[in-house]
């Protein structure tokens, strides 16, 4: 089994991961460095010299292998992705067809973005044949940036990938593992709770169906509120724990819009950072009617060859990376 490096990449943080994947995942090494200032700017743009300065810092102080490198993009408000569906045609024609599609679904510039998509399925309407696509646009000056970054670092990377992909990833091999889960094809939640940011990413058994981050930077207040009294963080708790249930939700009534009306959640899988400092499980509940879990106990992971008190909450996207 050859050594796996992947590298999530926030605004303003890093996450190194080492390891080795085989019928369970084994975790070597895991790093992580903060910066006091931002090196992905207004989710558009890298400030390269500060990520070349803290990414060659954490690569070669605690010597990370830079061959068979993954690049996880977190926490990045401006991925736009949308479900289309569209005749069948050869790759080249689907994604030049997607490129004017996504003039018209964009309220954005596309010229600036790189457009990618997966193929969900085939159908045929009538005596048509289709395809459910889910298409992606990425910044491009963040592309642009990173590659950068690697180059100057001499980093082989073999893929840049996006949160919602790694997330999924890590959830659909876990529900893998468990013998009532494998039998339907269940649509199910990801929510990942992050120091300035959520993410919620739904699936539907093997298939990403839809994925949004939302920017919440008060969330940084409860990342470090061992430095806030008690007063001020329950006061604070309560206000944050409404705003990001009812951003979910209405997240998950706009999924539901889109084709998918009758659709309902078999569980929410809750991870990240602060999902154990903000319990919502009840609030997700009552407001979304389904059950809400924590990610974590993850039986993908060779735990007794992994590093000892691993905080799998915080390292579940980087985890991901290692499974590209």
């Amino acid at each position: 089994m050859s050594k796996k490096i992947t590298i999530e990449i926030g605004k303003n943080y890093i996450k190194i991961l080492e390891g080795t994947v085989n019928k369970k995942i084994l975790i070597s090494k895991v790093f992580e460095i903060e910066s006091d200032d931002d090196f992905i700017r207004d989710d558009s743009r890298v400030e390269e010299d500060i990520l070349y300065k803290l990414l060659g810092e954490g690569i070669v102080n605690n010597n990370f292998s830079k061959n068979n490198v993954t690049i996880v993009l977190s926490g990045i408000a401006n991925i736009l992705i949308r479900e289309m569906v569209i005749p069948a045609l050869s790759p080249d024609k689907t994604y030049s067809l997607l490129k004017f599609e996504a003039k018209q679904s964009f309220p954005v510039n596309v010229e600036n973005f790189v457009v990618d998509y997966k193929q969900l399925s085939f159908f045929k309407e009538g005596k048509t044949k289709k395809q459910h696509i889910l298409m992606v646009a990425v910044p491009k000056k963040i592309i642009e940036g990173i590659i950068n970054v690697s180059e100057r670092l001499h980093l082989r990377v073999k893929k840049i990938d996006l949160e919602s992909n790694a997330l999924w990833r890590v959830v659909s091999r876990e529900r893998g593992t468990l013998k009532e889960e494998t039998a339907t094809e269940n649509t199910f939640m990801i929510v990942n709770l992050m120091r300035y940011y959520v993410t919620v990413v739904i699936c539907k058994g093997e298939k990403l169906l839809l994925a949004k981050t939302f920017p919440f930077y008060q969330l940084e207040r409860i990342f470090r509120s061992e430095d806030m009294s008690e007063e001020v963080l329950f006061t604070y708790y309560g206000y944050m724990l409404s705003e990001v249930v009812e951003n979910v939700a209405k997240f998950y009534e706009f999924f539901k819009i889109r084709r998918h009306a009758n659709e309902t959640l078999s569980n929410i899988y809750l991870t990240g950072e602060l999902c154990k400092k903000m319990d919502m499980r009840e609030l997700m509940k009552a407001r979304i009617n389904s059950n809400a879990i924590y990610l974590e106990n993850l039986n993908v992971i060779d735990t007794a060859n992994s590093l000892e008190e691993l905080n799998q909450c915080s390292i579940v996207t980087a985890i991901g990376g290692l499974l590209t």
